[in-house]
This record gives structure tokens, C-alpha cells and sequence, in this order.
């Protein structure tokens, strides 16, 4: 297999993977350019950040920058919300004790009395993601890692998965996903799905795809957001419930 082999079962691995919170997101109301003052916050803040409302009005948001926090792309975002709709992707941000989170983060426009957006939403929820060491973790599951950044080239497959597909790990390795995508394939809703992702947020899906002797197979795919140093860096794709659907011989004859 091209997965290294770690213990799928350990507490903190099984515990990323089981974590799905079901609380109301937290916001804050931010200034649009430097310094970036927070306006007003959400009673929902301490739960995700540790800071009470008091402690965060009229002080830059960098109060919850870290280390692995990516201030240039959060506070391009924040700048660039005076002219753009939205906004979302995962940022690790920081407790008041310091402590990094992977947080999913959206960004809108908000607007004064003169219809100006000089201000922005940014609202904060639970990211879901598993560590990498996870993801490429060998297992009994159908799964592969693709790498988040397009064109989403495979990084690991599993045993499991080069069989059910009857393909070689070598034919996958450093390439995307095309080689299982056949007619029915719904490319447009993967990609999408894959976007989504990137943000934190774990996709499931169910999609046709096409195996070597041209049978389709519908497949359920899990996609879940792979992180590493503090950013989205992979998906991790659990393929289940293949239902194989062999070519007929009239669809054989109009293939040629």
C-alpha cells in the first residue's frame, strides 16, 4: 500500500473524527481596514474563543492570532469583504490561554447608515477536519488523499481502493481522479463538494463513476478536510455502498 501504517484507533485520532458540534456559531462584527477593531460580538464567543464580549470590544482582532494563523489571506479577506458578497475557509485561531483552533470562518459585508460596507460579519463555527497522519493512515476502508489545491491529485490510496476499482496505485499516484470518472459522473457536484470542504466542513456524496472493464459503480463518498500546521491541506475520500451496474451488450455496441 502507498498509506503508512500509524494506529487508526488512538484516542485523539478517533476523537477528531467522532467531533461534530451542534451550538450556534459565534460572530464578530469587525472594522474593514486597519486595525481591524471588533464593532460588537456574540454571546456565542467564549465557547469557541475563550474571551467574553467585554474583553474583545475595541481591540484588533489579532487577540486571536497565533503562529499558524494565516493573518495575510484572513486579513485580505477582511479588507476585501467592502467589495465582496462572502467569504469562507478554515484559519487556525487562538484562545484567550493561547491554545490553537481550526475554525470555519465566514466573511460578509456589513453596512453602515450611508450603505457604505465598512464593516464585515465574520462569523466563526466548528471546523471539521482529521490530522494527516490519519488520513494516510492504512485501514480496512476504500479511501484515497487528495491534495486540497486544484487539480486535486491523489497523494495515498489504500489497498481497498485499488481494488474495487481494479486499478494499480501507480496509475492513481500524482494524478486526479479522472481515470474513475466515466459518462454518468456528475463532475461539477464533486468539484463543488471538494470546495466546500476546503472550508471545514465535511461533504457526502453519492456518484456514478466507472471502473476499467467499463461497468459504473455509484459510489458514497465521504470527504473530509485533511489539516496540517494549521491549514487545509488534503481531503480525505471514504468511498461505500458500490453498486456495481456491468455495461450491457447494446450498450457495448453503441459505445463503439
Amino acid at each position: 500500500a502507498l498509506c503508512v501504517a500509524t494506529d487508526k484507533t488512538s484516542e485523539d485520532s478517533q476523537r477528531l473524527l467522532r467531533k461534530r458540534k451542534m451550538s450556534s456559531p459565534a460572530w464578530l462584527v469587525v472594522g474593514n481596514k486597519a486595525p481591524f477593531n471588533v464593532m460588537a460580538a456574540s454571546p456565542e464567543l467564549p465557547e469557541f474563543l475563550e474571551f467574553e464580549i467585554h474583553e474583545v470590544l475595541g481591540r484588533s482582532m489579532r487577540m486571536i492570532f497565533g503562529p499558524m494563523t494565516n493573518v495575510a489571506e484572513l486579513r485580505k479577506a477582511v479588507i476585501d469583504s467592502a467589495t465582496k458578497s462572502s467569504y469562507t475557509a478554515s484559519f487556525m485561531l487562538y484562545t484567550k490561554n493561547g491554545q490553537g483552533r481550526m475554525l470555519t470562518v465566514e466573511i460578509v459585508p456589513a453596512h453602515n447608515g450611508d450603505g457604505e460596507a465598512t464593516h464585515c460579519v465574520m462569523t466563526i463555527d466548528h471546523s471539521d477536519w482529521v490530522p494527516k497522519k490519519v488520513a494516510v493512515a492504512e485501514d480496512t476502508r476504500a479511501k484515497l488523499v487528495l491534495k486540497a489545491d486544484k487539480p486535486y491529485s491523489v497523494e495515498c490510496v489504500s489497498d481497498n481502493f485499488v481494488q474495487l476499482y481494479a486499478l494499480s496505485a501507480d496509475s492513481l499516484m500524482g494524478r486526479t481522479l479522472r481515470p474513475i470518472f466515466g459518462p454518468r459522473t456528475d463532475a461539477q457536484t464533486f468539484d463543488a463538494a471538494l470546495v466546500l470542504a476546503k472550508a471545514g466542513k465535511t461533504q457526502n456524496l453519492s456518484l456514478w463513476t466507472c471502473k476499467t472493464d467499463m461497468s459504473h459503480l455509484l459510489v458514497h463518498i465521504t470527504i473530509f478536510p485533511v489539516a496540517e500546521q494549521g491549514a487545509i491541506c488534503n481531503f480525505m475520500l471514504v468511498f461505500k455502498g458500490a453498486i456495481d451496474v456491468k455495461p450491457t451488450a447494446a450498450s457495448t455496441e453503441g459505445a463503439k
